[in-house]
Order: C-alpha cells, then sequence, then structure tokens
C-alpha cells in the first residue's frame, strides 16, 4: 500500500475517535514533568483539548510521541492515528525517532525475566493488551497496515526490525490478503 492510501485508510479508519477526557500530549508532557496539581494540569489540557486527532500540529505530535507512555487509553488512541499519519507522511531517512516512538505505542515489550508457569512463554505487559483492545478491527487493520508498511521500506533503519517484531508480537493478526 503507498503512503497516500495508507493515510487515507488511518483518516478513515479513526474519523470518528475523539479524546473525551482523555489525557492530551501536554497533558502527558506535564505528568512527565511531574506536574501533579489538578491546576497545572487542567492549564496544559487547555492548549489543546478540543483539537480533533487530524489538527495536532508537528509541535504537538513530537511531544506526544515524546511521552506516549503517559498517555491514557482514550488519549492512546486519540494520539495514535495522528502519530502514524504522521510518521508515513515523512521519509523514514529524515526520521529522528518519530517512527521508534509511534512503533513503540503498538509494541508489547516482554516483561524481563518473566515468564508465564503454564505456557513457558514470556508474559506480555495486560495494559498494552487493553489498549490494542480497545481499537475496532478496522483501526487494528489500519495499525498492522502501518507497520507493515515500515516493514517494507528498504533503507537501513532498525524501525523495520521494530515493525518486524510489533507485528510478529500481535498485529499480524489483523494483516489482509494482498490478493483480495
Amino acid at each position: 500500500m503507498d503512503a497516500d492510501s495508507l493515510i487515507k485508510r488511518i483518516e478513515t479508519a479513526f474519523a470518528d475517535v475523539t479524546l473525551g477526557d482523555g489525557v492530551t500530549p501536554a497533558q502527558a508532557d506535564a505528568l512527565d514533568s511531574y506536574w501533579d496539581s489538578e491546576k497545572k494540569l487542567a492549564a496544559a489540557r487547555a492548549t489543546d483539548c478540543e483539537k480533533h486527532w487530524t489538527e495536532y500540529t508537528k509541535e504537538d505530535i513530537e511531544v506526544g510521541l515524546h511521552e506516549h507512555c503517559f498517555f491514557d487509553e482514550a488519549g492512546w488512541r486519540h494520539f495514535l492515528p495522528a502519530a502514524m499519519r504522521f510518521v508515513v507522511s515523512r521519509s523514514i531517512e529524515s526520521d529522528k525517532g518519530e517512527a521508534w516512538s509511534a512503533i513503540q505505542m503498538v509494541t508489547i515489550q516482554p516483561i524481563v525475566g518473566g515468564y508465564d508457569r503454564n505456557t513457558s512463554k514470556r508474559r506480555r505487559f495486560p495494559q498494552k493488551l487493553r489498549l490494542f483492545e480497545s481499537l475496532s478491527e478496522d483501526q487494528s487493520r489500519a495499525v498492522a497496515a502501518f507497520l507493515n508498511h515500515i516493514a517494507a521500506q528498504d533503507v537501513d533503519s532498525s524501525d523495520i526490525e521494530d515493525a518486524k517484531i510489533a507485528l510478529a508480537r500481535y498485529w499480524h493478526l489483523f494483516l489482509e490478503d494482498s490478493t483480495t
């Protein structure tokens, strides 16, 4: 799938996603800065709470990608399509870590040293699974297409391997047959 088609796919799949009471990029940045007062978090929210995810600026996206671990479920689901669209619209060669951050938003990391005694397999972070399962089927397919797009790039980048890992750990379940 070419970049323009993938961007349209992301925009269509996530068109109706709203933030609601979710954490905004500015709030995620405030949380990372240990702002714990409600007043400071409210001021941070006021800077970008009314935006639809398609209205995030490059600066909003860069902050959100840097602070993505501070999003709650609604904030993560609201920010994810903006991050994917931003990465797809740019060249991997000109990337400054944005692709890596976006890929990490959708990657299940094994718990170091943590094994499930019943299956002898590494346990996965349950909170990440909860985030992934909050997406619709079409949104999950858009994420898989995003990762597949990154994995198919013909450049020397660790992002390609990271995208392949994310696909293998979960998102391969949503890859579509290219012959259909």
